[in-house]
């Protein structure tokens, strides 16, 4: 049986963290370890977590002072000793492992993928078409790119590593940022890894359910952070032969940023959020974007052809 640890990050979880903590033991027969890193929490949660540790030997907690998820993860990358690891966010839970350790079992691969989560309290995106099978790295362009455009290699959850390339590499979540860090390292990983297998059966259950999660809020330096990650992206993209997916990381981050001022939390004044526009329009190289679907052919030429007022007008009503 391939040795399987899995890390959670744990802050303020005390709402959901024993329905995923249950997921996990029931699914024992498959994990090695369970590690808990208690990023300070402030609520009983860390209580929750304790008891399950006391409970089964193989549930180990540790505490932090609050420093964020990636430094969760990476102190609990520093802990694992299970030959794969897993990450699974507190307000997440798993079922049926089982495909897993067979995937694991049938192929001896460097990285394993499971692209179709389910989400919970909020429309699932398209399932991905890609079928199962390993994939070598360095043929396997157009593969990458689906996995880029659907945004199915953002998450590290619902992913499998190898704890040994992770060491060998030293590669770590970067916590200078707070929003796309994951994608970030996922693209890290895949970048030193030989081969990588693709499993469309989903048994990650994704949550919406925590309203201070970044992906709930205004984020006020949403674009310049999404840019400066972008930067890192494009040698590693480079290495892997898929150059055209900065191109359409900038103008999907871009369009993000400027549909996120119409959110409740944004409190520019319509003259500011045009002049951001302006800004973001200077820097961004005008390219018009045809293989990456029509919603991207659309954005691209009305960002190129169009001025910031319609430019904003469009992400508010028809984005």
């Amino acid at each position: 049986m391939k040795k399987l640890t899995i890390v959670i990050p744990v802050y303020n979880a005390e709402a959901y963290i024993k329905r995923c903590l249950d997921s996990v033991v029931e699914n024992e027969a498959f994990v090695e370890e369970l590690i808990l890193i208690d990023d300070g929490s402030s609520d009983n949660g860390a209580e929750i977590c304790k008891a399950y540790a006391q409970k089964y030997s193989y549930i180990k907690y540790f505490y932090q002072q609050n420093s964020g998820p990636s430094a969760a993860r990476n102190k609990g990358l520093s802990l694992a000793s299970g030959e794969y690891i897993m990450f699974l966010d507190s307000d997440d839970y798993i079922e049926d492992l089982s495909e897993v350790h067979r995937v694991l079992g049938q192929y001896n691969s460097d990285y394993y993928i499971f692209p179709n989560l389910e989400k919970i309290n909020r429309e699932n995106s398209p399932k991905t078409n890609i079928k199962e099978d390993k994939y070598k790295v360095s043929q396997s362009q157009e593969i990458i790119r689906l996995l880029i455009k659907e945004e199915k290699i953002n998450s590290p959850c619902s992913k499998v590593y190898k704890r040994k390339i992770i060491k060998e590499h030293n590669i770590s979540f970067n916590s200078q940022y707070n929003m796309a860090e994951d994608l970030l390292f996922n693209m890290e990983y895949l970048n030193c890894c030989d081969n990588f297998v693709v499993n469309c059966t989903p048994f990650y259950y994704y949550c919406f359910v925590n309203s201070e999660s970044l992906t709930q809020r205004y984020i006020e330096n949403k674009y310049d952070m999404l840019m400066a990650v972008n930067q890192r992206l494009k040698e590693i993209f480079g290495n892997l032969s898929v150059d055209d997916m900065y191109d359409f990381l900038v103008y999907k981050n871009t369009f993000s940023s400027i549909k996120d001022f119409s959110h409740s939390g944004c409190k520019l004044s319509l003259r500011e959020k045009l002049l951001k526009i302006k800004k973001y329009k200077k820097q961004t190289s005008k390219k018009i974007i045809t293989n990456c679907g029509l919603k991207m052919l659309v954005w691209s030429l009305i960002f190129c052809i169009f001025p910031r007022g319609m430019i904003y007008l469009f992400t508010k009503i028809g984005g």
